[in-house]
């Protein structure tokens, strides 16, 4: 949330954020590091608090 107002979570992924992705995977080889990393700047950008840690994959 921003300034305190709150707003909807988009249905879809940003236009601007989804060409960020796009390009990141279009790397020879990328991994989860290199898609946060976008979506982190993309979040401070947008002025949305980005968590310290990522909740860990309950699959490992």
């Amino acid at each position: 949330m921003h300034n305190g107002e709150k707003t909807n979570w988009p249905q879809t992924i940003p236009p601007d954020l989804r060409r960020k992705l796009e390009n990141v995977m279009g790397y020879r080889s990328y991994g989860a590091q290199d898609l946060w990393g976008e979506v982190r700047e993309w979040l401070v950008a947008h002025g949305v608090e980005v968590p310290e840690q990522l909740p860990e994959d309950e699959r490992k």
